[in-house]
C-alpha cells in the first residue's frame, strides 16, 4: 500500500467533488432540509473556493483519493475550511492524518492553525462546553417543552422538534431566522454558521464574548425561541 498526502491538482476536482458530496450525506437528519440539496457542492462552488484562496490537500492510497482538507491562510492564521472523508473510508484515521499534516505545516510555517470553519471528518464527536450548557438550562423558560439532543457533534436545544440554540465547543449556535439574520451578523462576536461547507442562512455562531453576561445569553435564547414558534408544526415521524 502506498499512502500519500499531497496538494490536490485541477485534475482531481471531480474526485474532490465526489468525496464532498458523498460525505455530506452524514448531515441528513442533523441539518435542516432547507440547508441541504443535491449536489451539496457544485463544480462552480468548488472552483469559487479555490479562486478565493482555499488550497486542498488530499489523502490517497494507491493513487485513490480518500479524503480532502481545504485550508486558507488569512493574515497570520490558517483556517481549516473543509475536511471530508468518503463514507467508505471512515473510521480508518484518514481525517486525523490530514489534520496531523496540517499541524505539521503550522509548526514549520509559523502560522497558527485556528479551527474548523466547516467540518465533516470521520464522524468523530466534538466536546461541548458543559458550563455553557448549564447556563442555558438555567435560563430556559419553564414548561416550554424544550429537550436536549446531540447534534452536529455538539448539543442542541429543541423546541417543537426544531433546534433553536446549541453548543459546538465553546461556541453558541443560534437560529435567529432569515429576517433577523443580517442584523445578527452585525453584532460583535457573531459570524456565519458555515461548518457544513456553506453559510446556513438564519443560523449564526456567537463566540464566548458575545454571551459573557447572562442577560446577553438570555436574549439569544429569547430571539431564537421566538423564531421557531413561527415555523409550521412538524408531521409525526412514522415508526
Amino acid at each position: 500500500m502506498i499512502a500519500a498526502i499531497s496538494p490536490s491538482t485541477a485534475s482531481q476536482i471531480p474526485a474532490i467533488l465526489a468525496i464532498v458530496n458523498d460525505a455530506a450525506h452524514a448531515y441528513r437528519g442533523h441539518v435542516p432540509d432547507d440547508c441541504l440539496h443535491e449536489p451539496y457542492m457544485s463544480h462552480a462552488e468548488l472552483q469559487h473556493e479555490i479562486d478565493s484562496g482555499v488550497r486542498f490537500w488530499g489523502y490517497s492510497e494507491n493513487g485513490s483519493l480518500l479524503g480532502v482538507m481545504g485550508i486558507q491562510d488569512v493574515q497570520d492564521v490558517t483556517l481549516i475550511r473543509h475536511a471530508y472523508v468518503s463514507t467508505r473510508s471512515r473510521r480508518h484515521g484518514f481525517g486525523s492524518k490530514l489534520l496531523a499534516h496540517s499541524r505539521w505545516r503550522e509548526l514549520h510555517s509559523g502560522t497558527k492553525l485556528l479551527s474548523f470553519s466547516r467540518q465533516l471528518t470521520e464522524g468523530n464527536s466534538m466536546a461541548y462546553d458543559e458550563g455553557l450548557a448549564e447556563r442555558l438550562r438555567e435560563i430556559m423558560p419553564a414548561h416550554a417543552g424544550i429537550i436536549e439532543k446531540k447534534l452536529f457533534g455538539g448539543l442542541a436545544f429543541m423546541s417543537r422538534d426544531y433546534m433553536f440554540v446549541g453548543i459546538l465547543g465553546e461556541t453558541l449556535m443560534a437560529r435567529v431566522g432569515p429576517e433577523a439574520y443580517a442584523e445578527a451578523l452585525r453584532r460583535p462576536q457573531v459570524r456565519e454558521m458555515d461548518f457544513t461547507g456553506r453559510p446556513m442562512k438564519g443560523y449564526v455562531f456567537v463566540d464566548p464574548l458575545g454571551f459573557e453576561e447572562d442577560r446577553d445569553l438570555a436574549r439569544w435564547v429569547e430571539v431564537c425561541l421566538k423564531f421557531v414558534k413561527t415555523l409550521p408544526a412538524k408531521k409525526p415521524k412514522l415508526k
